[in-house]
């Protein structure tokens, strides 16, 4: 990590009743509620030291998972959406973009342990799967994933889409990332 990247952390939890504590240092973003469970986004800007494990506090026993994003040369978010469904099909959010070299974001929550890959069917720009998605399967399971989108000139990346195949809970949370260059 440099000092400035910034850090956008995933928590999803399964039930309504066990609110993850902030974690030190992060800023609550926002959250999307879906069927059975719940997607919370923080981020923080690095100082360049951290290291080693970030401890999220989450009363109850469902499954709760987490993962961190680093982009390094953002500047800041804006033009935040969201929407949660039930069913096969995930549907992504459209997202305009305002400057040059803007990144499109897209954080996927599924509450069962479904593969999911890169959203089809947009205009605009192109969701591509980052990394692949981090699953569980014990008791309670989920899956979750982050899609990303170079935007090379202010536009709308409009609503793509994902067919699984189970019907399952989902939320998605769609942001703009300002910056430089993207890495």
């Amino acid at each position: 990590m440099q000092a400035g990247d910034l850090i956008i952390l995933q928590v999803t939890v399964r039930d309504y009743t066990n609110i993850p504590a902030t974690p030190a240092r992060f800023t609550f973003l926002c959250f999307e509620l879906a069927v059975s469970g719940i997607q919370y986004i923080y981020y923080k800007f690095s100082d360049g030291t951290e290291s080693g494990t970030l401890t999220i506090t989450i009363g109850g026993n469902t499954c709760h998972m987490g993962r961190m994003y680093a982009f390094r040369n953002a500047v800041s978010t804006e033009a935040i959406s969201s929407v949660s469904g039930q069913g096969a099909t995930i549907w992504s959010q459209p997202v305009t973009t305002s400057g040059k070299n803007e990144l499109a974001v897209c954080l996927v929550y599924v509450c069962d342990d479904n593969d999911v890959g890169s959203f089809t069917g947009e205009t605009g720009g192109d969701w591509t799967e980052t990394v692949p998605e981090f699953k569980t399967t014990a008791g309670l399971d989920g899956c979750i994933q982050i899609q990303t989108a170079s935007m090379p000139s202010p536009g709308t990346l409009t609503q793509g889409s994902y067919t699984m195949t189970a019907a399952d809970p989902w939320t998605v949370l769609v942001l703009a990332l300002r910056g430089r260059e993207f890495t």
